[in-house]
């Protein structure tokens, strides 16, 4: 039979890891949230000095731990496919340049009819 010391002791540490769960969770969970205006707004610049883009129809940003992840979808100037593709990647790589820790997941190229 356990005596009311180890009882309390076990107790103790069971609340500590209660405690510990939720402390992890919530410090995952915010974390994970929306990205800050600043960085939002330095995307916004990036990808509208751009040259080729018409219009910026989303802007979607999010942290996880330390990553920035940016989704955009644009609308360019040309109608052909392959120019589209490497201007959303230039546009990517501009944005892993200027912004620390970012991670473009997608850019979105639509055409204009």
């Amino acid at each position: 039979m356990m005596e009311k010391g180890q009882k309390v002791a076990l107790l103790a540490i069971g609340v500590n890891l209660v405690l510990f769960g939720l402390k992890y969770t919530f410090a995952t969970l915010s974390g994970s949230i929306a990205l800050d205006y600043q960085t939002l707004s330095l995307a916004e610049k990036l990808i509208l000095s751009e040259p080729q883009v018409i219009e910026m129809q989303n802007l979607m940003g999010r942290n996880s731990g330390r990553y920035k992840f940016i989704e955009a979808s644009i609308i360019l100037k040309t109608h052909d496919l392959d120019k589209a593709n490497f201007i959303a990647h230039r546009i990517e790589s501009n944005i892993k340049m200027q912004i620390k820790n970012s991670d473009c997941k997608s850019i979105y190229a639509c055409r204009t009819w």
